[in-house]
């Protein structure tokens, strides 16, 4: 399933049950940041550089008591690097989307902390200009960290750092709006 899909599909969901959002403790997130990816080709004096880093993504989430909620999030990271040494040079480009059910706990207070664990399926993308296109698809434990500010009664701001893999994670920055809680 492309991510555009899945974006369309959260934006149709979040705009039908806006209205029981305000009953039931619905919350949505817009995120976008950083992928961290640990490129190791596995020889010695080889250059990498990684440039062209986004992470854009969504997340929608429902309390289910205080400071605690289930959330499920759709992430979608690209990036592109080179790897050089003084005879070759690999150009490549890599996606990585990703789809997580998370247990997330905040903190009380205007500035608070988080704490995230979940299931994430990632698909990763990897196109070489020295090597076939290829897919790989896993499930796996995602875990993050982060901290928060409440804007407002239903605004908040928050930073996370959240680990996808061993040698993927996420640095987010989003605006999550809590509706009706």
């Amino acid at each position: 399933m492309s991510f555009r899909v899945i974006v369309c599909t959260v934006a149709v969901f979040i705009s039908t049950f806006a209205s029981i959002a305000q009953a039931n403790g619905l919350a949505i997130a817009l995120k976008g940041g950083l992928p961290r990816i640990d490129v190791n080709l596995g020889f010695t004096g080889v250059n990498t550089d990684i440039d062209e880093e986004t992470v854009f993504g969504v997340s929608v989430g429902y309390e289910i008591n205080n400071n605690s909620t289930i959330e499920l999030e759709f992430a979608r990271g690209t990036a592109g690097f080179n790897a050089s040494n003084n005879a070759t040079s690999i150009f490549s480009d890599i996606e990585i989307s990703t789809v997580g059910l998370y247990y997330v706990q905040r903190s009380d207070g205007d500035l608070y902390f988080m704490f995230k664990s979940g299931i994430v399926r990632e698909d990763v993308s990897f196109s070489s200009s020295s090597a076939p296109d290829s897919v790989v698809d896993e499930v796996g434990f995602s875990w993050g960290l982060g901290g928060g500010y409440r804007l407002n009664e239903g605004l908040s701001i928050e930073a996370e750092y959240t680990q996808i893999e061993a040698d993927v994670a996420w640095v987010l920055l989003s605006a999550r709006y809590e509706l009706g809680l």
